[in-house]
Parts: structure tokens; sequence; C-alpha cells
């Protein structure tokens, strides 16, 4: 259970409920939960006295709304003010059928005048999205996307950069959309895709709604919306789409809808495909990400950059499974792109994957390259395969490295984990130790598993070495990112300060400065 559905479910239980077993085990490890139950309770208490404080007699339900609300602090978290507003509203209502009850007994209601002297019912109550933003090109580490975690509250807006998606899942009803890169959306009391294009993944229960140019498209069934200016590309996958303008709807059916001008389909479907690789990627259907990406990487709408990380990550997703492929989509990437810095990344994958299919002469090539452009954690791995050939035998640090990269490549990070705490055990004065690097891959393979504390313990062994010149803004930037996961606000800024100020120019800073925005807008 991850933060957002443990704080809905403090929000659910302030009343005085019994926990859940799920939330009373959080409980019992977290003190920082229990603290934000017992705050919770005592605001609904206060909400309470208020409710009772309300009068059959008063019909004025909006100004007993914001009167209610205000007597809370403002700090109290926002899908929580959003419970009790509910509540607040749920009460109202019933006093003002006790009015119609009173007023009128045994009357039809259509014909007593203190009914038809009610206001308007209040504004809608506010929405919230939980939004996963994942950049593969923020990446230190080939194979990993960079996930972000915010929140989308009605009022609010989201803008994602060329070459980052987001999952934005409906609080209420559970539905998910995917948000392509560049997409604009608006949180109101609907979504609202502004710019851009958006696809739906998943729904539960009713219809997904989305607004885009003036017009709303309901369905349960797959489609995706793309929007620029007032032109709009409706691309139904399976079912059929609801589109309403005013007070005119109309059914759409599967295929390809277009108003207001034209958005090149060709490009919209290369821009899912590249999406959902990631996602079929970090669930690792690496066949079905090996398809997706081959069709974003050979697509000419997309940008250079877009391609060239599709292009990477098809060769990532046949590595896992199809050597001999991988071999010919690597070979591709390295002809198309061959000054990019991750070529020497590729070649290092292409020859241990040409020794493993038993091609020691093609492999040579590409170590030999390994060598002479790569990392120094790179340059030693493909010398000691090209001295293999010669007889020589791998050290142990080597035999651990060798092994930590095929299985990172494979996204199994407990292996991963295993591998470096092996080698700072056996090999201290290895210089992959002695420079903190396996520091910084035991952080990385911990916190990819999920083990937030453990990982921001071992952050500080990283930033107290030498690797801190070189990837200091990288652990700084995820430290941060797990302490606002576990709640500690302050504490996540704070290390956020710290890497704009050791790390000034660092290619990091639009991500951080996106976390501290949504850490600041949640105090």
């Amino acid at each position: 259970m991850n933060n957002d559905d443990l704080r809905l479910q403090i929000s659910e239980h302030a009343d005085g409920r019994p926990a859940s077993a799920e939330l009373q085990q959080a409980l019992r490890d977290r003190p920082e939960l229990r603290a934000e139950l017992e705050l919770a309770r005592k605001h609904a208490a206060r909400l309470q006295l208020s409710l009772e404080a309300v009068k059959p007699s008063k019909r004025d339900y909006t100004a007993q709304q914001t009167q209610i609300m205000a007597q809370l602090p403002a700090s109290v978290w926002s899908p929580r003010r959003v419970a009790l507003l509910a509540a607040a509203s749920i009460a109202l209502l019933l006093a003002g059928l006790a009015i119609y009850t009173l007023s009128t007994p045994g009357e039809p209601g259509h014909g007593n005048a203190a009914v038809a002297a009610l206001p308007v019912p209040p504004a809608p109550l506010a929405r919230v999205w939980f939004v996963e933003r994942y950049s593969p090109a923020a990446s230190e580490s080939p194979g990993v996307a960079v996930q972000l975690d915010q929140r989308l509250v009605s009022g609010r807006s989201l803008s994602l950069g060329q070459q980052e998606y987001a999952r934005v899942r409906d609080a209420e009803t559970g539905t998910t959309w995917l948000a392509y890169p560049g997409a604009q959306l608006a949180a109101q009391e609907t979504l609202q895709l502004q710019h851009g294009a958006i696809e739906l993944e998943s729904t539960r229960g009713g219809s997904a709604e989305v607004t885009a140019a003036g017009r709303t498209y309901r369905s349960r069934s797959n489609f995706s919306v793309s929007v620029d200016g007032p032109a709009t590309l409706v691309c139904v996958y399976t079912g059929t789409v609801t589109q309403t303008v005013a007070s005119t709807t109309q059914t759409l059916g599967p295929g390809n809808h277009e108003l207001g001008g034209s958005i090149p389909s060709s490009r919209t479907q290369a821009w899912s495909a590249y999406v959902k690789g990631f996602e079929a990627w970090r669930s690792k259907d690496y066949a079905a990400a090996q398809a997706l990406f081959k069709e974003s990487a050979d697509s000419t709408t997309l940008d250079d950059a877009s391609r060239r990380y599709a292009h990477f990550y098809w060769f990532a997703a046949a590595g896992a499974g199809d050597k001999a492929q991988a071999v010919v989509i690597g070979q591709s990437y390295v002809d198309r792109y061959p000054g990019d810095a991750t070529v020497p990344y590729v070649r290092f994958f292409l020859g241990s994957y040409l020794l493993a299919l038993k091609r020691p002469t093609e492999a040579q090539p590409h170590l030999r390259a390994v060598v002479a452009t790569g990392t120094a954690q790179l340059k030693e791995l493909a010398q000691q395969m090209l001295d293999r050939q010669d007889g020589a035998k791998a050290t142990r640090a080597q035999t651990l490295w060798e092994a930590f990269y095929l299985d990172w490549q494979r996204q199994d990070y407990a292996a991963c984990e295993k591998h470096m705490r092996e080698l700072l055990r056996d090999c201290p004065q290895d210089t992959s130790v002695t420079s903190g690097e396996a520091h910084f891959r035991l952080f990385a393979a911990v916190g990819n598993q999920g083990r937030l504390e453990d990982a921001i313990a071992l952050a500080e062994n990283v930033l107290q070495s030498p690797a801190e010149a070189r990837c200091g803004d990288y652990v700084l930037y995820f430290k941060a990112n797990y302490e606002s996961q576990l709640g500690r606000t302050e504490v996540a800024l704070q290390t956020l300060a710290r890497l704009e100020k050791d790390h000034p120019e660092s290619p990091m800073h639009d991500l951080a400065q996106a976390l501290r925005d949504s850490l600041l807008s949640h105090k």
C-alpha cells in the first residue's frame, strides 16, 4: 500500500472506526502516520461540533460550508479536506431535507414556496488525481526511468517535458490515463487536456471522462485524445466513445475522428507506442516492449531524441530475451548514433552478447572501442573480456561487476544488490569500491526495490565518497524523492536545497523543481 492509499485510509478512519489490518501495521511501523491519524481525529471532532450547530432553518448551504471549513487549519492534507467538505455537504443536504419535510407534511414538494426558495446546490467537490511522472532522459543509468510522484488537485495543472510521460489515476474512480510527452493537463471537475495527447489505460466501474477543446469524451473502452489549439483527434481503439459539445452528444465508433483541424494520426500512434513501450518495459514484458519500441524508433513523426530513446530501449528489451536479435538492433544503434554518450554502454553489451553467442571475432572491435571511449568502469570490464580471450583469469571484482551489469539489464535489482554487497565485503581495496562506484550502484539497486529507508541510509555513503562529484546530484534527487514518499516534507526540501547549492549546473534541476513545487503545494 503506497503513501497516498495510507493517507486516504487515515482520512476515512478519522471518525474513530477501527483501522484495517494494513493500516494498523503501517501505524505500528511509522510514528509519523500515527501522529497524522491523531491530527485527523482532532479535525473530525471539530467538524462534528460545527455540524451539530447547523440549524434546519439555515438555507445558505455554501455559506455554511465555508464557515465550517474555515475552522480547520489550512495545513490539513488536501484529500482529507475534500473528505471533510463532503461530510459537511451531506450534513447540510440533510438539513435542507428537514426544511422540506417540516414545512409541507403530506404535500407534494413542487407546490411548496419554501422549497422553491432553496438556493442553487454548491459547486462540485474538488477532485484529486495521483500522478506518476517518468523521465527516461533523466536516468543516470540506462534501463531505469526516473519516477516522480505528485498529486493533481482541482484548480491545478500539469505540464510534461518532451522526454517524459505520466500515469494519471483518478483517486475516486481508479481510472488511469497515460499522458504522452509534452502533454498539458488541468484539473477541474473533470480532467482537461489542454495540449498534447492522453490515452485511457484502464477504468473501473463507470466511464472514464476527459475534456479537450471544449468537448467532453466518455468511454469504458480504450481510446486516445489529441488536441492542438482548436483541433482534436480521437482514436477509438475498441468499443465506442461519446462526444459531447454543449448539449449535443454523438457516438464515435472505432477509427480516427478529427474536428477543427488536422493532427497526424501517425504521430499519435507513435507516441502511444513510445509510452506503452515504457509501461511494458517496467512490467518486464520484454516481447511487447521490443515490438512497441521498434514501432516508435522507426517512426518519422517523432523528434530525434525520442526516436533515440526508443531505439535504445528496443535494444535493451531484445537483450533481455533474444541476444542474437539484440546484436542486430545494437549494431543499428551504433551506426545511427555514433557520437552519443550511450554508445560505449551499447557496445559493451554487444561485446558481451557476441561472446555468449560464441562470436569472439565480432565482439573484439566493440570491446576495444569501449576501452578507448567508455567510462572507467566499462573500460575495465571490456579489457577484462579481451584479456580473457588471451587466457587471463578474471578477478573477483571483475566477475561481480560483469554479473551486476547483466542483471541490471534484466532489471533484477535484488541480484544487483547482492553483487555489490559481495564486492564491498570481498574487495574493499578495488578501485570501484574506493572511488564510491560500488556504493552508488548499491544505492540505486536498493532504491529500485522500493526499500526507501534503506536507500536513504545508503545515500550518505555515496555523498561522502569521491563519486559525489559525478553522481551526487542524482543521489540527492532520489534521496529527496524517497523522503517525500515517506512524508518527510521539510527534510526533502532541505535535500533539494543541497542539490541546488552543490550542483548548480545539474541536469536534474527540472525534476528537482517539479518535486519542490509538489511538496510546497501540499505543506
